[in-house]
């Protein structure tokens, strides 16, 4: 299942970018006190670091105090990064002292922008779960994920 879940929304959303046009959804958050705009991150201090997958130290996420990089595969995306002709925008949509949350809108030319949805629960500092999701949907599946 770890194999499966390794990334595929990732990968789903640069794919996606580069052949097909999906709809974009932009929910109006009525919490949005202690977040940072569109492209302006601040992950919290829990969260910063570097997180792997257990069986791929490849697969990983690696937080500092103003960006978040997700590896996977043979690529990584970054906020404000371009690859490939797709260009990937972070945006933070809930950020507490357990839980942080955001939407990447990964875009390429001529096509419609696709959203994607992590969410980063906090452990007991040796590990955080992370669960993904289409936006607007609800996570019902974390994975861990490893301090590196």
């Amino acid at each position: 299942m770890k194999i499966l879940f390794r990334f595929s929304v990732l990968l789903a959303i640069v794919s996606v970018a580069l052949m097909s046009s999906c709809k974009k959804d932009d929910p109006n958050s009525s919490d949005d006190s202690g977040l940072a705009a569109a492209g302006k991150l601040s992950p919290p201090s829990w969260i910063q670091g570097k997180w792997a997958e257990p069986s791929d130290a490849d697969t990983y996420f690696m937080f500092s105090s103003s960006d978040i990089v997700l590896s996977g595969l043979s690529f990584s995306i970054f906020n404000g990064s371009t690859q490939s002709g797709v260009t990937a925008i972070v945006k933070e949509t809930k950020k507490t002292s357990t839980l942080y949350e955001v939407t990447i809108t990964a875009s390429g030319t001529g096509q419609e922008p696709v959203d994607g949805f992590f969410s980063f629960k906090k452990g007991d500092g040796t590990y955080i779960e992370v669960g993904s999701a289409d936006t607007g949907t609800t996570v019902t599946n974390y994975i861990r994920f490893n301090k590196n």
